[in-house]
């Protein structure tokens, strides 16, 4: 040995001493065996070799044998050794391998499919799983437009329009929706969930995520809402006979100016009212959730269905100051009495969860390429841990302001999936104690 670099002493322990010696005869912390043969081959053919070599401390080198050259004639008079400490880098690597074969075990273990989406090129790349999942066999390539030709043909704008909103705005990707095996044709239902990863620039790369055959769970669902149905169906019978007796009562008390015989019935048929309301809501969940839901789209101006709406609303509610904001003459194309339902929906949680006589300000604006609905109120507001919940299924907010408020969660979930199914966006914005506002947005042309 020659030559060595202060780095030398602080790595493998060379000494002033080990100059001129071979390195066989040479005691530091490394093996040098392995290296004596790098160094031949390196002498007589000129080649750079790098290996790993462990040091008696347990550290990681990558050691680097280059030939050394002269300028005047590149011939070869001796080797130069490197020595890179990937002691740190080595055990990232191995906690990063621990980790993803312990994914790898719980991902199969869940029998979930991964898949990532170029957000450029929107080329899918997709886990054996995951073609199983589709039915497509697991030799051959899974394109995104062929994935997307087995997802029911009613459902495919929905995905196709989610999978862009989340690569736009960079929100969390998450859907359910149904699929026909490629091979078995059998109808399957697909949960799906997604992230952006971006690049060390910060630039968004794929839409990557997994997804999961929850048909088993969805074909419970589809049974208990067909016994909703089945039941609601039942009630809704003796309950417009009761109602047809009541309507009689009342007429005859007005008549015979029995003026605690009609407040009681005028009370007992609000109570009627109610009950229809909750029964027709466990209906149309029912309806959405077995795909027996259809949108029946028209042109007209949504304006004018909020003021309909909302006069509708003023008749039913007294002491509440309603105020229909100056609007905008827009014509969508959209199911009305679906999007009624919605506004409905909304003003009616306003002037439920509101003091009376509180303002309720309702608001249609045209944004860049689509329509905003905005019902704001007084009222008690919601906290961020509820707001977040709000649209699920039967979810209600729980707490001593609400435990008078009757209601089964039923009408922002559905008002949630009406607009999801237009291919709009719903969502809250609140404080606690400052009141709400719910809004409504549905893309134009």
């Amino acid at each position: 040995m020659k030559k060595y670099s202060p780095g030398a002493v602080k790595h493998i322990n060379i000494r002033d001493r080990d100059i001129g010696r071979p390195l066989s005869n040479i005691t530091t912390n490394i093996k040098f065996e392995t290296l004596i043969g790098d160094i031949k081959k390196v002498l007589e053919n000129g080649e750079i070799i790098i290996q790993e070599i462990e040091s008696t401390e347990g550290k990681i080198y990558q050691v680097m044998t280059s030939p050394y050259l002269r300028k005047r004639d590149k011939n070869v008079y001796g080797a130069i050794i490197t020595f890179y400490d990937i002691s740190e880098l080595k055990r990232t690597q191995n906690e990063l391998d621990k980790t993803n074969k312990m994914l790898g075990l719980a991902t199969v273990a869940s029998e979930m499919g991964t898949w990532s989406i170029d957000v450029q090129t929107r080329e899918l790349i997709a886990s054996d799983r995951l073609r199983a999942i589709f039915g497509f066999p697991i030799d051959e390539q899974m394109i995104f437009e062929s994935a997307v030709k087995q997802i029911v043909d009613e459902q495919q704008s929905l995905f196709l329009s989610s999978i862009d909103e989340a690569i736009t705005s960079g929100e969390k990707f998450e859907l359910e929706f149904p699929v026909h095996g490629l091979q078995d044709e059998k109808l399957h239902w697909i949960r799906a969930i997604g992230n952006l990863t971006h690049n060390k620039d910060g630039k968004a790369e794929y839409l990557t995520g997994i997804m999961h055959d929850v048909t088993d769970h969805k074909l419970d669902d589809m049974r208990k809402n067909d016994f909703i149905s089945i039941v609601s169906h039942e009630l809704k019978t003796p309950l417009t006979s009761i109602k047809g007796y009541l309507q009689v009562s009342l007429a005859r008390a007005r008549k015979s100016e029995d003026e605690f015989s009609e407040k009681a019935m005028d009370k007992a048929n609000n109570q009627i009212n109610k009950m229809t309301t909750l029964i027709n809501g466990f209906l149309n969940v029912s309806r959405l959730e077995t795909g027996k839901i259809y949108l029946n789209r028209q042109d007209f101006e949504i304006d004018a269905l909020v003021k309909e709406i909302v006069e509708e609303v003023l008749i039913a509610k007294s002491g509440f100051n309603i105020v229909l904001l100056p609007g905008c003459n827009i014509p969508i194309n959209a199911d009305r009495d679906k999007i009624g339902q919605v506004i409905s929906n909304l003003l009616s949680n306003a002037v439920k969860y509101s003091p009376k006589g509180g303002n309720i300000e309702v608001l249609c604006k045209e944004l860049a390429n689509h329509v905003q609905v905005s019902i704001k109120d007084e009222g008690m507001g919601i906290n961020l841990e509820d707001q977040e919940k709000l649209f699920d299924r039967y979810y209600r907010i729980e707490n001593h302001s609400t435990k008078t408020i009757s209601g089964f969660g039923i009408g922002l979930y559905l008002s949630s999936e009406i607009i999801q199914r237009h291919n709009g966006k719903i969502w809250v914005e609140s404080e606690i104690d400052k009141g709400s506002t719910f809004c409504f947005s549905l893309p134009l042309g």
